[in-house]
């Protein structure tokens, strides 16, 4: 025979309950008269010396060909930073700003009005952060045939 066993009845939780007091007195709001203030954020062209202004300002308004993004300039992908005085330093907001910006770069020259060879008028590269930018330097040189030819120098 099996005994039967007792059923056990459930044992009852005691459960704390916290309890917030109110505040007493209710603070009265004080406002006090607000003033407007003119504020101006200094944008980062603000910052840029007069040749990179100047180099900016050629620039900015070059159409750049970005896939599925029509009628864009350069100043719609770059904002200007003035690091280094001897070049003017844009930060890009897109990767594939990078090669549209040299892309519209290499359209943009200048001829030497002594021989008539077409120089580029911005040499650029890229490090970490920025795209460099500054005017091309460089030396004319003859070749075999005759004509002259841009070699740029070293960045």
């Amino acid at each position: 025979m099996t005994k039967a066993k007792k059923a056990v009845a459930p044992t009852k939780k005691t459960v704390k309950k916290t309890v917030v007091a109110k505040p007493k007195a209710k603070l009265a709001k004080v406002e006090a008269p607000v003033e407007e203030a003119k504020i101006r954020v200094k944008k980062d062209s603000d910052n840029l010396t007069d040749d990179q202004n100047k180099w900016w300002q050629e620039i900015k308004r070059l159409p750049i060909e970005l896939y599925g993004l029509s009628d864009r300039a350069v100043e719609n992908v770059a904002t200007p930073v003035n690091i280094n005085p001897k070049q003017l330093n844009l930060r890009v907001s897109a990767p594939a700003g990078i090669v549209a910006i040299e892309q519209a770069l290499q359209g943009f020259f200048v001829v030497e009005p002594t021989v008539g060879v077409k120089m580029p008028k911005y040499m650029m590269t890229t490090d970490a952060m920025f795209v460099l930018i500054k005017p091309s330097e460089g030396t004319l040189q003859k070749t075999a045939s005759g004509k002259y030819v841009f070699v740029p120098d070293e960045w």
